[in-house]
């Protein structure tokens, strides 16, 4: 061949040849598992887009996002909120230690539990406290008992109930009671319909702390001539100083209060909301009541009740800063297919919940936590933090 002749045919020919070998190395680059944007990092941990969110892991590190912050995808989707899980072991005092020492795993473990006093007496309607509420307070000394309209026929019915149970409490020398109602006003105040005592507005609907004040400040009256000390009523939704006013009308009243329900239903970002939050957190509330329901943007789990979620443990404890009880919303009916109430109590307490509320089916939950206490599912650690978290609490230490 005259290469001299024909160099310039050749060299088009050459060319393009290396043209086609560039496009085909890229084409190769985005197909060859490495070259994906897909990866995995070297601890292991998967850095995987899922549809349109990114979901960390809730100890991530090296990300551009600190604890408790969240991110977002280029179109704006609010991500998975990272939370720190690791939750530091509360103090307590010599006289908390004290009491914890002397209790026996069974007693630590009525002490995770507030439920409807028929749960435990057998009785069909609870209407006064005699032989049967002494045997089962001594069988189970329960951290505290529910009521409800049917168990109020009069101020003095109220209080002879009270007083017993008070008295059996002592004579046993247990811990004392929650001895709660959820007196929220409004429709949903069965204190004041069964003991004829005015309704006051619905907590909801109150705009202004005066009137918060006026409203709880006439509730704490009644629950204190009727002989209850713990309202559950506190909603999480209301202003920071609303709650402010609720909380403190209540704590000069001597009576227990408890926010909820926690995240609130169909939250889809938890840092919009974090402000509300922490303002009800920081009142001193004594308990914060967590809800059955998912939330994707706090769990990273369409599926998962933040109820039985650390990292909704971990975000109440470390990015809210509470330290006060975190109880569950009512587990009677189950929290979803995969989480029955017995299950769903275990797993709560695993997860770092301090009290399970459940207003029927409480022996399954009590034995299905103790069984597990006593297997090692649930550790020592965790029960003697629960149970001195509640104690503190009582106590008022």
């Amino acid at each position: 061949m005259d290469f001299r002749k024909n160099g310039g045919k050749y060299l088009v020919t050459i060319e393009v040849i290396i043209l086609i070998i560039v496009l085909v190395l890229g084409v190769l680059h985005f197909i060859i598992p490495g070259g994906s944007k897909n990866k995995t990092s070297a601890d292991g941990k998967s850095n995987a887009i899922s549809g349109t969110e990114y979901i960390w892991s809730a100890t991530e590190t090296g990300s551009d996002t600190e604890a408790g912050q969240t991110t977002a995808d280029a179109a704006g989707n609010t991500a998975v909120i990272q939370v720190d899980e690791n939750v530091t072991q509360a103090e307590f005092s010599e006289a908390v230690e004290q009491k914890i020492a002397e209790m026996s795993v069974e007693q630590k473990v009525c002490q995770l539990f507030i439920t409807r006093p028929e749960e435990v007496t057998g009785v069909t309607q609870f209407t006064q406290a005699g032989k049967k509420t002494q045997e089962s307070l001594a069988a189970y000394p329960l951290g505290g008992y529910v009521f409800g309209t049917g168990n109020f026929n009069g101020v003095t019915a109220t209080r002879n109930i009270m007083a017993n149970i008070n008295k059996y409490v002592n004579t046993q020398k247990t811990i004392p009671m929650f001895l709660a109602v959820n007196e929220a006003g409004g429709d949903n105040s069965p204190l004041a319909a069964g003991n004829a005592y005015e309704v006051q507005p619905a907590m909801s609907g109150i705009k202004t702390a005066e009137e918060a004040k006026t409203s709880s400040g006439k509730i704490s009256e009644y629950m204190n001539e009727s002989m209850l000390n713990m309202n559950l009523a506190i909603p999480v939704s209301t202003s920071g100083e609303c709650a402010a006013a609720f909380v403190d009308t209540y704590d000069a009243a001597g009576i227990y209060t408890a926010a909820g329900i926690f995240p609130g239903e169909n939250v889809s970002d938890i840092k919009s909301a974090e402000t509300n939050y922490k303002a009800i957190t920081q009142t001193g509330v004594s308990a914060l009541i967590v809800g059955n329901y998912s939330c994707k943007n706090l769990t990273g789990n369409e599926t998962m009740p933040c109820s039985v979620s650390t990292k909704t443990v971990g975000y109440i404890r470390n990015s809210l800063g509470y330290n006060g009880i975190i109880m569950t919303a009512d587990l009677s009916a189950g929290v979803s297919e995969n989480y029955k109430a017995d299950k769903a109590a275990v797993s709560a307490v695993k997860a770092g919940v301090d009290m399970i509320y459940v207003s029927a089916g409480f022996a399954d939950c009590y034995n299905a936590v103790l069984t597990a206490v006593q297997s090692g599912d649930i550790s020592q650690d965790i029960l003697d933090q629960a149970v001195g978290r509640i104690i503190t609490c009582k106590m008022g230490e």
